[in-house]
């Protein structure tokens, strides 16, 4: 061989204790293998799934699961009716969060809601609530602090809670 030319070499290997023939591919070490039940392993010599890849993968365009997709066993599951689990391997609906808070941040990172597991409070617009509902106004100049409409009702059928503004009102 030439300076610089990777030589390859595919063999079956016939001496596999206890697991039957593989087809490997090898250079410099086992890249690849298939097993005698038609598992294929990248970056590992013992595949124990169809696809068991073994370090970092890159799609160019999309892969498509049909049943469960995981990562990370039940960090993150999305199940094949589309309900995304997080700390969970049974999501019951489209998002269910186990055991851990939850923040919702715009663009810029600033939280629009957090929810913390425990002890169970809610904040709009505040990262660290300090009661089961904690409401803090981002901006000044907002209309209403807390508005609360019957839209099916009359004109004007609503309620708002303002704070910090001269002419506010319940």
């Amino acid at each position: 061989a030439t300076a610089g030319t990777e030589r390859w070499a595919v063999g079956v290997n016939y001496n596999v204790a206890s697991t039957g023939n593989t087809l490997e591919f090898v250079h410099s070490g086992t890249k690849m293998v298939i097993d005698n039940l038609g598992n294929v392993g990248i970056g590992t010599t013992g595949p124990s799934m169809p696809l068991d890849v073994i370090g970092n993968g890159s799609f160019s365009d999309s892969l498509n699961v049909t049943n469960t997709f995981r990562v990370g066993g039940s960090s993150l599951l999305v199940d094949n009716a589309g309900n995304v689990g997080i700390g969970t391997t049974a999501p019951t609906s489209l998002l269910h969060v186990y055991n851990g808070d939850v923040n919702i941040s715009n663009g810029t990172g600033t939280t629009q809601f957090f929810f913390d597991v425990d002890p169970g409070y809610f904040g709009i617009g505040i990262a660290s609530p300090t009661a089961p509902l904690s409401i803090q106004r981002g901006a000044s100049g907002l209309s209403q602090g807390i508005f609360i409409e019957n839209i099916n009702g009359a004109t004007n059928d609503a309620i708002s809670l303002d704070y910090g503004i001269s002419n506010g009102v319940i």
